[in-house]
C-alpha cells in the first residue's frame, strides 16, 4: 500500500513544520505492511524525529527532510528491533549551525542482539547533521549504496556493535569532523566509496580500529586529504583484504593494521594488494603491527613521510611485488619479524636505508631476504642492526646506496658477515658500482661489486679495504681494464686478467687478512 505524505496533511513548502503529518504517514504504513511511503518533490521541516516500523520503504527523490532549529534529534529512526527498512532517494539537512544540544543523525538504524535485518539506505544525499549521517548498530543484512554524506559533527557512515553482513559500496562522504567511514563487525565489506576531507577531529578516513572484526573486505575505495592527524585506512580483526585502495595525503599512515595500540592482540589472514599509497605528510605508507599470516603484495608506495612499509612483531608474512620510492625513512623496516619472504620488491630514491632489520620483540630471525631492487637510497641497501639471525638474504639488486652505515650494525649493498649477520645466510647479491682506477677502493661491505669504466682501457692492480676471508666477485659489466699482479699492487694473480668490456667477465679474489687479494676463479675472457 502506497501512503503519500501530503495525504496527511504535509505541505513540503520548507517553512511549515510537517513532522506530525509525516509521523501519521509512517504510523499508518506500519499498521498495514508492506508499504510504500512517498514524498513528493519539496522541503519538508520537522521539528521532531520521525520513527519508522517494519516493513517500510521511504521514497524522497526530490524531496528533502529539513531539521528545524533546536529540535536536536536524529531525522530519520528506525524502530529498535524493527526489519525490512528501505529509504530512497532522500535529501535530509541537519541543520547542525543551529542545534544547541547534541544534535543527532541524519539516519539511525537500532537494534540489539541483531534483532533489525535487511535494513537498506540507497541514492540519499544528507549533510550538516550534528552527528552522524547514516548510522546502524547490532543490525544484520545492511546496504548502504550511492549515498551523499556532507559535512556533519560525526562519522560519515557508522556501523558498530557487532553488526554483520554489511555492504557500503558507491558512496561519497566529504568534510566530516570524524571518520568517513567508521565499522565494527562481522563480513563487512566496504567497495568503491570516496572519502574526501575527513577527520578534522582527528578521525580516519575509513577505519575499523579498536573493533572485534572478522571477515572484513576493503576494495577499490578512494581515501584522499585527511584534514587532520588520521590514517587513510585504519583496521584491525582476522581474515582482512585490503584492495586496489587509493590513498593520497594521509596526514598519518596510509594504511594502518593493528588490533589495538597495545600490540599483544594477534591479527590473522591480511591480504593487503594492490593499493596505491602516496604523500603520507606524517606517517608511513603501510604499518602492520602484529600479523599471524598475510600477504602484502603489488603495492605502491610514494613520498611517504616515514617507512614505506613498516613491519612490527608479525610472522609468516609474504612481502612481494610491492614498488616503493621517495619516503623520508626506510623503504621496508622489519622489527620482531619471523619466518617471513620479503621478495621481488623495488626501493628506490629513499631517505634512509632500503631495508632494515632490528630487533622489535624477539628480533628479525628465519626470513628470506630475495630478489630485491634496492636503488639509490641515502642509507645502506639492506642493514642489520641487532638480534637478526638465520634469515636467507640471496640474490638481490642494490645499486647506488650509501656504502656504510653508523653505529653497530651490519650493512649490506654499501652486509659485512663478520659482526651481527654472523648466524645470517648471505650470497650472491649484486651491489654497488666502482669506476675503475689503478687503486680502486671497494665499498667496505658485500661480495659482488661492478666495475665501470667506459672510456678505458684502465690497469688496476690495488684493490683497497679487505678483512681476512672476505671474497668479493668483480663484475666487469662495462669495463675495458686489466687487472695484474706487479710489485707495485696487492693482486696475486694465475697470470694477467682482462676484460673486453662486453662479456660481463668476473673475477673473484680472496683477501688474506694483510690487504692482499689471491685470485680464487675467473670468467673465460
Amino acid at each position: 500500500e502506497v501512503f503519500n505524505v501530503k495525504d496527511f496533511g504535509a505541505t513540503g513548502d520548507g517553512v511549515t513544520d510537517d513532522s506530525v503529518s509525516i509521523q501519521a504517514a509512517l504510523t499508518a504504513a506500519k499498521a498495514s505492511p508492506p508499504s510504500l511511503v512517498l514524498f513528493p518533490p519539496g522541503t519538508y521541516s520537522v521539528s521532531a524525529q520521525l520513527s519508522i516500523g517494519s516493513v517500510t520503504t521511504l521514497s524522497g527523490y526530490g524531496a528533502k527532510l529539513f531539521l528545524a532549529t533546536n529540535a536536536n534529534v536524529h531525522v530519520l529512526r528506525g524502530e529498535t528491533g524493527a526489519t525490512d527498512i528501505t529509504i530512497l532517494g532522500l535529501a535530509i539537512d541537519g541543520n547542525m549551525a543551529n542545534q544547541s544540544g547534541s544534535g543527532g543523525h541524519g539516519i539511525s538504524l537500532n537494534g540489539t542482539a541483531l534483532s533489525s535485518k535487511r535494513l537498506a539506505v540507497q541514492d540519499c544525499r544528507i549533510t550538516n547533521c550534528k552527528e552522524t549521517g547514516i548510522f546502524a548498530t547490532s543490525c544484520e543484512e545492511v546496504q548502504f549504496t550511492n549515498n551523499i554524506v556532507t559535512g556533519g559533527g560525526g562519522e560519515g557512515i557508522q556501523v558498530t556493535t557487532a553488526c554483520q553482513n554489511v555492504m557500503m559500496s558507491g558512496n561519497h562522504v566529504k568534510d566530516t569532523v570524524n571518520a568517513g567511514i567508521s565499522f565494527g563487525g562481522d563480513y563487512i565489506t566496504i567497495v568503491g566509496n570516496v572519502v574526501e576531507n575527513c577527520g578534522s577531529g582527528g578521525g580516519e578516513a575509513i577505519t575499523g580500529y579498536g573493533e572485534t572484526n572478522d571477515h572484513v573486505t576493503i576494495v577499490g575505495n578512494v581515501c584522499r586529504a585527511h584534514v587532520s592527524s588520521g590514517h587513510g585506512i585504519h583496521v584491525g580483526g582476522s581474515a582482512l583484504v585490503i584492495s586496489d585502495n587509493l590513498v593520497e595525503n594521509a596526514r598519518n599512515d596510509g594504511i594502518y593494521v593493528e588490533n589495538t595500540n597495545d600490540g599483544l592482540s594477534a591479527i590473522d589472514r591480511v591480504t593487503i594488494n594492490g593499493n596505491s599509497v602516496r604523500n603520507c605528510t606524517n606517517g608511513a605508507g603501510m604499518n602492520v603491527v602484529n600479523v599471524r599470516k598475510g600477504a602484502i603484495s603489488g603495492n605502491t608506495i610514494d613520498t611517504c613521510a616515514q617507512q614505506g612499509i613498516n613491519l612490527l612483531d608479525c610472522q609468516d608474512l609474504a612481502v612481494s611485488g610491492n614498488v616503493i620510492s621517495h619516503c623520508t625513512d626506510k623503504g621496508i623496516r622489519m622489527a620482531g619479524v619471523i619466518d617471513s619472504a620479503i621478495t621481488g620488491n623495488v626501493i628506490v630514491s629513499g631517505g634512509s636505508h632500503g631495508m632494515q632489520l632490528l630487533d622489535g620483540t624477539g628480533g628479525c630471525l628465519s626470513n628470506v631476504i630475495s630478489g630485491n631492487n634496492i636503488k639509490d637510497n641515502t642509507g645502506t641497501g639492506i642493514f642489520f642492526s641487532g638480534a637478526e639471525a638465520n634469515n636467507y638474504v640471496h640474490g638481490n639488486s642494490l645499486f647506488g646506496n650509501a656504502t656504510s652505515g653508523t653505529g653497530s650494525t651490519t650493512s649490506l649493498g654499501a652486509c659485512d658477515p663478520t659482526t651481527n649477520a654472523v648466524s645470517n645466510y648471505v650470497s650472491d647479491n649484486n651491489l654497488e658500482s666502482v669506476a675503475a682506477a689503478a687503486s680502486v677502493t671497494l665499498p667496505t661491505t658485500g661480495n659482488s661489486i661492478v666495475i665501470t669504466d667506459t672510456s678505458g682501457p684502465t690497469t688496476i692492480n690495488t684493490f683497497v679495504n679487505s678483512f681476512a676471508g672476505r671474497v668479493v666477485t668483480l663484475i666487469f659489466s662495462n669495463a675495458v681494464a686489466t687487472v695484474v699482479g706487479d710489485a707495485t699492487g696487492n693482486v696475486y694473480l694465475a697470470g694477467t686478467f682482462t676484460a673486453s668490456g662486453t662479456h660481463n667477465d668476473t673475477l673473484t679474489l680472496l683477501s688474506n687478512g694483510t690487504n692482499g687479494w689471491i685470485e680464487v676463479s675467473r670468467s673465460a675472457n
